[in-house]
């Protein structure tokens, strides 16, 4: 497996960086640099990460990652971690959605759901997606992954029809709320969460709620879950959430699929979703 990360690198910081980065000037406040976890880039990144941080200071103020596997680990795997790329804006808050409460938690606020439909705006629907996530974990999907799912049987994936902002129609250009099933699986304390991918983890526990719903800030390495608590099925989602609560953002729980639904995404070319081999412990 291979770690693939894009490191926003603050103009002002570049300088501390050479030989390994290559410093080019620029203008803008901060820039993209690419890395590979374990190479002299990655390391140099981290070390002066954890120096600045000591100073109260950043060197980067986001990151990104993607991890890519070879045929022999994708054959392998028992089990996916799926992850919408694609992005829809504004969130269902601002399109006239309503949440209930009612069963959130009263430490992390995880666990709010939609009451009643989905509403969401047109005018910012991904082009080139088949599914796509907004800021508060609300999950659309295209009419073709709808279809593809009903005729290979996929049972345990719920869709609902989408509306169009404050309105009670449900004529929606072939979207639909992709709801999540009630196949829960615990993730096992192998998996690393935290605040920050480098340095000082004192904020960590601020974002883990003591009720075990959340469990922190940033999911940092692959998941990996408890065997004895999956069945099995198609679709699931973890029971923990991974986040916080802060305005219209939402903790959110992950995705784990089959290799069934991950085969059907490659061979019907559903785009919008990346694939993580998850560990079963």
């Amino acid at each position: 497996m291979k770690e693939n990360y894009v490191f926003h690198i603050l103009t002002e910081y570049l300088n501390l960086l050479a030989p390994e980065v290559d410093v080019k000037i620029s203008e803008k406040s901060a820039v993209p640099i690419k890395a590979v976890s374990g190479d002299a880039k990655f390391a140099k990144i981290k070390k002066i990460s954890e120096q600045l941080q000591r100073e109260n200071k950043y060197l980067f103020f986001s990151w990104g990652q993607r991890r890519h596997y070879t045929k022999d680990e994708i054959q392998n795997a028992k089990l996916f971690h799926l992850i919408p790329r694609a992005r829809v804006a504004p969130e269902g808050d601002r399109c006239g959605t309503v949440y209930d409460e009612t069963y959130a938690c009263p430490h992390c606020g995880a666990g709010a759901c939609i009451d009643g439909d989905l509403y969401l705006s047109l005018t910012r629907l991904p082009k080139t997606s088949d599914i796509a996530m907004s800021i508060s974990g609300e999950i659309i999907v295209s009419q073709r992954l709808v279809d593809v799912f009903t005729s290979a049987g996929i049972s345990d994936a719920i869709f609902k029809p989408l509306h169009r902002k404050k309105r009670k129609d449900t004529d929606f250009c072939g979207w639909s709320e992709w709801q999540m099933s009630s196949s829960e699986v615990d993730i096992a304390p192998q998996t690393l969460v935290g605040d920050k991918i480098f340095g000082l983890k004192a904020d960590d526990e601020k974002y883990v709620c003591p009720l075990g719903d959340t469990i922190g800030l940033n999911l940092l390495s692959e998941l990996s879950v408890f065997a004895a608590s999956y069945c099995g099925k198609d679709v699931g989602q973890t029971r923990q959430y991974i986040g916080r609560r802060s305005g219209v953002i939402h903790p959110q729980r992950q995705i784990l699929v089959s290799p069934r639904v991950r085969n059907i995404f490659v061979s019907h070319g559903l785009k919008g979703a990346d694939f993580e081999v998850v560990h079963l412990v």
